[in-house]
């Protein structure tokens, strides 16, 4: 089945690979990701290499790990010997290594190295749209051959055949376009189900380390579908892990719903939400950062010693 993207991307970087295919879903593109669209008992190479034949731009989330990582070498080697568009995604302040500098020279790099990531992922939609309708508009039948034997030769073009008399034009084959035209301009606008929508993410911007869960809220707008779940992924952390959880917002169009963080290690954290209806459409995904941050000490209690004088006065000496 064909695609609109492969994501290339190193294992050390799923979070950040999985809120990239979230937005560019909720956005409408077909992506292919591994290992979500490996069959299971399928061959990982042939699966690799027939989604990327069928892709028509592979984005690289590009980081250290991408840089030293042998697989994604190989996989843009094949997308560039492919003829497929190539977009690579910064994720990380570093220089291309050689091998990867060899084959990536393209105008379409786009930096998302600053908060919020959905941001950066949507330019990365607006950019990979225009790649795949470029593609598709000047893509032309591969030259037909003819097998000789040792060696394989083109075949020779069909002579031309004479042109039919000037007639006027039918206005039928343009009324049925503008009708078609119409059909699908009601369907994406009228009738496609809509995903969930995040409004806002209300968290605080620093909690304790330890201690009791700090309460956030999500702020949401359901689409065609009631919500079914709301999945929290680790953009960056030190020692954190996602979580998901079912809201009790049954039969409600919009508002809210409250969520509890622990975190034991004092760091500083990003997370992406994203909400997922009946249906299985997501919502764009929201980051939101947050510090840990080392509780403070309890103050030493007081000890002291209370004294009574004859005259009713009352001293207190510390011990």
């Amino acid at each position: 089945m064909a695609h609109d993207v492969f994501i290339s991307y190193s294992s050390k970087d799923k979070p950040v690979a999985d809120a990239v295919c979230a937005g560019l879903e909720g956005r409408g593109l077909r992506c292919w990701v591994a290992p979500r669209d490996i069959l299971p008992g399928a061959d990982w190479g042939g699966a690799i290499i027939d989604a990327i034949t069928g892709s028509k731009v592979m984005v690289l989330i590009f980081s250290s790990h991408a840089n030293a990582s042998p697989q994604i070498k190989r996989e843009v080697e094949r997308a560039v010997a492919k003829g497929v568009r190539l977009v690579p995604f910064r994720i990380e302040d570093v220089a291309l290594g050689k091998t990867l500098e060899y084959f990536i020279s393209t105008p379409h790099w786009l930096d998302a190295l600053t908060q919020p990531l959905d941001a950066h992922i949507g330019k990365l939609a607006e950019t990979v749209r225009f790649l795949a309708a470029a593609r598709d508009s000047t893509e032309v039948p591969p030259t037909l051959h003819k097998h000789t034997g040792a060696r394989l030769a083109a075949v020779d073009p069909p002579a031309p055949v004479p042109a039919a008399p000037a007639r006027s034009p039918s206005r039928l084959p343009l009324l049925l376009g503008l009708l078609a035209a119409a059909a699908v301009a009601a369907y994406f606008f009228l009738l496609r189900p809509e995903p969930p929508e995040i409004v806002a993410v209300n968290f605080p911007v620093s909690i304790p380390a330890g201690g009791r869960d700090v309460v956030g809220t999500v702020q949401f707008k359901a689409g065609h579908d009631a919500i079914a779940s709301a999945e929290f992924s680790v953009v960056q952390a030190a020692r954190f892990d996602g979580f998901s959880f079912a809201p009790n917002v049954a039969g409600q169009k919009r508002g809210s719903f409250s969520f509890g963080i622990h975190a034991g290690t004092p760091q500083q954290v990003t997370l992406a939400a994203t909400l997922v209806d009946a249906s299985g459409r997501r919502s764009s995904p929201v980051s939101f950062s947050f510090e840990v941050k080392k509780a403070a000490a309890a103050p030493a209690p007081e000890h002291s010693i209370e004294i009574n004088t004859p005259h009713g006065l009352k001293f207190k000496i510390p011990r």
